[in-house]
């Protein structure tokens, strides 16, 4: 997301029919694979629901010279993701760590702290190998993980370190393949990450495998997301949620400056209607959760966010339609991002200074504890 401009009860358990699925609360951590039942995630007998939040070393993940992660920047964030009541967190890495031993001890470090604190981690590659983002944007740079094959065979083969070396880890519950694919050509798109795919599962057949659309436009530069052809037994759809654009990116460099800007939410924009709870609803349809119903897959909004103005206007109310909209779909979510780089301080739910967004991070706990709509039927096993 960092440079893209476009983008109910609680259940209790209690007793159900044979073959029926209870939904497992976010604050009930549970050891084993997270598996897929037609579009539910499964984690032992249970619809496994991830919420939680994206988190990052923002020293050297957008620094494409520093390879070398480091603790402190991540230093208590797992502690106090827990005690939020999350159960998953989406960890942001760049391929280019894992060119050294210190890189794989730092990733080994983040899995034994989240398991510490009963987290299931969405490994995300976030920017492959050569350092350049894909953020949906094709440019010079970000081209040539697309075109240049032996950059393609560097990829493939940080993918088959890592499921050589987690394949047996159920911290992991899932692998991000590649952070919005920078490109036009859903063939290319298609052809190289199945290659990745297939070669995973030469070594691990535990993990589900994660796969984000590429962004198309029409004559009249009308965006679509659209998935490549991808075949697994064990493949979900990840959804980027950012919209309006002109509100959740509104007055930063990397995002919308001009007369786009849609200043509050609630609102009627002049250039694009009405932005409410309702509308929220049927964009997030749009972004992915349709496509993932009509291939039979389960799916999580793997992003979600905003930029916190100085003045507040609508960001808290923007959270909350979003995670509801989540809920009466009955989907996951992590949110973007809880803490970053000074450029990109004003997305995070820490600010430059480290002073905690409490009033979003409190709504964002709050909806670990609301269960889910889908939680209301009880889910037939396939």
């Amino acid at each position: 997301m960092r440079k893209m401009i476009m983008l109910a009860l609680t259940l209790t358990v209690g007793i159900f029919a044979a073959g029926v699925l209870p939904t497992r609360a976010a604050r009930v951590p549970a050891s084993g694979f997270v598996s897929v039942s037609g579009t539910t995630f499964v984690l032992a007998g249970h619809k496994f629901i991830p919420q939680g939040l994206n988190d990052q070393d923002y020293s050297s993940l957008w620094d494409s010279s520093n390879t070398a992660p480091g603790d402190q920047a991540l230093a208590g964030h797992f502690k106090a993701f827990s005690a939020l009541g999350f159960n998953s967190v989406r960890l942001n890495i760049k391929a280019d760590y894992l060119d050294t031993p210190q890189g794989w001890q730092w990733l080994d470090k983040r899995l034994d702290e989240a398991r510490k604190y009963g987290l299931k981690v969405m490994l995300d590659m976030h920017i492959p190998n050569g350092g350049a983002q894909q953020d949906y944007q094709p440019n010079q740079i970000n081209q040539q993980i697309w075109s240049d094959p032996k950059l393609q065979r560097k990829f493939i083969a940080t993918w088959k370190k890592i499921s050589e070396r987690y394949a047996t880890n159920t911290t992991i519950w899932s692998y991000d393949l590649m952070n919005e694919p920078a490109s036009r050509d859903i063939n290319r798109v298609s052809v190289l990450l199945q290659h990745v795919c297939d070669t995973i599962r030469q070594a691990d057949r535990n993990h589900i495998v994660i796969l984000q659309p590429i962004q198309q436009y029409d004559d009249a530069y009308r965006e679509s997301y659209v998935y490549a052809p991808l075949h697994d037994d064990k493949l979900a759809y990840s959804v980027h949620f950012y919209r309006p654009y002109g509100f959740t990116v509104q007055q930063v460099s990397w995002g919308i400056t001009d007369a786009r800007i849609i200043k509050n939410y609630p609102t009627t924009s002049t250039y694009d209607g009405t932005w409410d709870a309702a509308r929220l609803a049927v964009e997030l349809q749009f972004t992915g959760l349709a496509a993932a119903r009509a291939a039979g897959v389960p799916v999580v909004i793997g992003e979600f966010g905003l930029v916190f103005t100085p003045e507040p206007s609508g960001q808290l109310a923007w959270i909350k339609d979003t995670l509801d909209a989540a809920r009466a779909a009955g989907v996951g979510w992590y949110y973007w991002v809880y803490q970053a780089a000074t450029l990109d301080s004003s997305v995070a739910l820490t600010d430059a200074s480290g002073v905690k967004r409490q009033a979003a991070l409190d709504i964002l706990s709050a909806a670990t504890k609301a269960g889910t709509h889908a939680a209301l039927k009880p889910i037939a096993l396939r």
